[in-house]
């Protein structure tokens, strides 16, 4: 993958992008439990937000 050299002139926006970029790279290099494990906790904090949306009244996606 090709990075790109500078994302935006909004540096917001390109501190996001390379620290995206760097989890990435540290995804690819840790072993498929753990990105299970992630993977599950990720899912189970939507769910929660979700939830949590829902009895606030705030729409999901």
């Amino acid at each position: 993958m090709r990075e790109p050299e500078r994302v935006g002139k909004d540096p917001e926006v390109e501190r996001a992008a390379v620290e995206w970029i760097a989890a990435l790279r540290e995804r690819e290099s840790m072993p498929e439990t753990t990105r299970a494990r992630l993977w599950e906790r990720l899912e189970a904090s939507i769910a929660s937000d979700d939830a949590d949306a829902e009895t606030s009244g705030e729409e999901t996606s």
